[in-house]
């Protein structure tokens, strides 16, 4: 899975990052136990890393995400800021997973 983040989101993510470390920013989804996909809840928040994580290092910070996950995204992720909500949005080009989160 391709993430990418938008240099406005990479410049607002920084300067949200946790004092207590080694804080990393995990996107993550889960089902309701089915396997069947019915109903996925999405994540997108600061967290610690575990060692099953993949872990993908921007300026100034990680992005993890675990491997059982990617199966609910699409190949590629984008992460966008809106500063005027001082939310991000993430998505790829068919689908919004998230939106209006706040770190």
């Amino acid at each position: 899975m391709q993430v990418l983040i938008s240099k406005e989101a990479e410049q607002a993510i920084q300067r949200k990052i946790p004092q207590e470390s080694p804080a990393v920013l995990r996107l993550s989804a889960t089902d309701d136990g089915c396997g069947c996909g019915a109903t996925v809840l999405y994540e997108f928040n600061w967290d610690y890393p575990r060692p099953e994580d993949v872990q993908i290092p921007f300026y100034g910070f990680t992005l993890v995400y675990d491997p059982d996950s990617e199966v609910y995204f699409d190949p590629r992720v984008k992460i966008d800021y809106d500063p005027s909500r001082d939310s991000f949005t993430v998505h790829s080009d068919g689908q919004i997973y998230l939106m209006n989160i706040r770190l």
